[in-house]
């Protein structure tokens, strides 16, 4: 009814990729940036679809036109995630700095920049400051609104490596508010993964996939690479099996 309005490629392409449907997702966002060459938000999508489908080089292409468009944190902060999956943990370091300059009072920054400390040498302060800063600021989130599954989550991911009993009492609370969330479901294979319960992490891992999680970004998850060599983990994605690492190798 409307084929030269933009918002409904998008809307309806934001459908399939939450589907795990990346295929479908990709000629529409590609239709948004024909219809609204000027838009940022539409490059930084395209770009977030290459990075879900594995193609990182694609997906910096796209952010840095965002960029070149308007800066923001959410496009600086996708560019550190591609480095972080390229292994070019530096790299991706100076992006989430980079984000937290523009948005200083968001969470997922911080935590990144955590994430990616950990493998910068002589950084472990940095790595506990920042989770630190990351968890101060998504609590107080959770003041406004405790059933936010996804933010006990992420603070769990954020806690497991110094508290683990905590991190699964949160990862425990998040999957009772979002039992089927696939993003809930991603972090929990994390926080089991590090609590040595591999069957647990087996089966929440499975369950995110199953429900059109990312399969090329579980893959890019350092905390993950040992699980996805355990013959046990057979993923798929829409119904055809995807071969594990130790079968690649």
């Amino acid at each position: 009814m409307r084929s030269t309005d933009w918002a409904g490629y998008r809307d309806l392409a934001a459908f399939y990729q939450d589907q795990g449907r990346y295929e479908e997702a990709l000629p529409l966002f590609a239709k948004v940036i024909q219809l609204a060459p000027d838009s940022y938000a539409g490059f930084a999508n395209l770009g977030g679809l290459y990075a879900r489908m594995g193609n990182q080089s694609q997906a910096i292409q796209y952010y840095q036109r965002a960029i070149a468009i308007k800066p923001t944190w959410g496009t600086y902060y996708n560019l550190g995630t591609a480095a972080y999956a390229q292994k070019q943990y530096v790299h991706a370091v100076e992006m989430y700095k980079k984000a937290t300059e523009l948005t200083p009072t968001e969470a997922r920054p911080w935590a990144a920049l955590a994430d990616n400390y950990v493998y910068v040498p002589h950084s472990a302060g940095q790595v506990r400051d920042a989770y630190a800063h990351a968890i101060e600021l998504t609590e107080k989130e959770l003041i406004v609104n405790p059933r936010d599954a996804r933010n006990r989550a992420r603070i769990a991911t954020w806690r497991v490596s110094t508290d683990k009993k905590t991190a699964l009492r949160e990862i425990a609370d998040a999957l009772r508010l979002s039992p089927g969330d696939n993003f809930v479901l991603s972090r929990a294979a994390s926080v089991y993964e590090q609590s040595g319960m591999r069957e647990e992490a087996l089966a929440a891992v499975k369950a995110a996939v199953e429900r059109g999680y990312s399969v090329e970004e579980i893959r890019s998850w350092p905390p993950l690479a040992q699980l996805l060599q355990d013959p046990r983990c057979t993923l798929t994605v829409e119904g055809k099996p995807i071969e594990n690492e130790r079968a690649n190798r």
